[in-house]
């Protein structure tokens, strides 16, 4: 007589979040095979433990030197944009934004440009769109841009209009440069100003915007001090280094240099350029 218990289909292990790490290491620069079996894994996947398997995928991309590992990468996040859970929407518009306009393929382009076709835009979007540099999304971008900025600087970072502008900028459309430089111009607050403003114009990789972030190395202008123990904040000219250094090829390390040393260092460094080397 069988046993009945045994008789019974055993039901598949459901993946955990643990299991993810291990797998990421167990392909190791395999890239695109680990792509392939996340894309199978997700079915035995539970709901709340997707966005581990997803986050591991980006890692594994983000982590890689091989154009190829990274654009199956990129190909894999962009198909879960249209994701109807919110929390791995999330993190896909989040990491998507530390890849590059390389690592999106034909194919990712093309899901890309369906979505920014069928969805209204947002400030993720804007900015995928922009690191992509996607020219088909230039005549939404620039009608979302024509809406006009919102007046508070801390807004800025979650109004549509203003990341439009930057991302048309960075795809192309100078029109908007005036516009950015103005806003940067006006802005009364040092710390919002060094710490905002100055990031969202590196983000442009405009040459113009490099050159306005450049006249920022002069400035004896201080951040306020963050602690007492603080004899004196942050340069502002220092923050302005960073952003540059961050986006060029060929800069000095800002590793153990302190902000005068940086600063000297940029700036001893963009002497010498005729045309600011942005990779990024």
């Amino acid at each position: 007589m069988s046993n009945a218990q045994n008789d019974e289909p055993t039901e598949e292990r459901k993946m955990q979040p643990e299991d993810f790490e291990t797998l990421r290491k167990t392909y190791g620069n395999d890239v695109t095979a680990f792509v392939a079996e996340a894309r199978t894994l997700e079915v035995r996947t539970p709901p709340e433990h997707r966005r581990f398997l997803i986050g591991e995928v980006a890692s594994s991309g983000l982590q890689s030197d091989t154009p190829a590992s990274r654009r199956a990468v990129v190909e894999y996040l962009v198909e879960h944009l249209r994701s109807e859970q919110a929390d791995v929407r999330a993190m896909v518009e989040r990491v998507l934004q530390e890849f590059r306009k390389d690592d999106f393929s034909d194919p990712a382009r093309a899901q890309l440009r369906l979505i920014l076709e069928e969805q209204p835009l947002t400030v993720p979007l804007c900015r995928i769109a922009g690191i992509a540099e996607e020219a088909s999304a230039l005549p939404k971008l620039e009608a979302a841009a024509a809406k006009g900025f919102a007046e508070r600087t801390v807004a800025l970072k979650t109004d549509v209009p203003w990341n439009a502008a930057l991302a048309a900028t960075r795809i192309g459309a100078q029109r908007w440069q005036a516009n950015l430089e103005d806003r940067l111009a006006a802005e009364p607050d040092v710390v919002q100003r060094a710490t905002l403003l100055f990031r969202d114009l590196g983000y442009t990789k405009s040459q113009a915007s490099f050159d306005r972030l450049a006249q920022y190395l002069e400035s004896d202008v201080r951040l306020p001090t963050l602690k007492p123990t603080q004899a004196q904040g942050e340069r502002e000219a220092a923050h302005a280094a960073r952003v540059i250094v961050a986006h060029v090829t060929g800069g000095p390390n800002p590793e153990g240099l302190t902000d005068d040393e940086l600063v000297a260092a940029t700036k001893q460094w963009a002497a010498n350029l005729e045309r600011w080397p942005i990779w990024r």
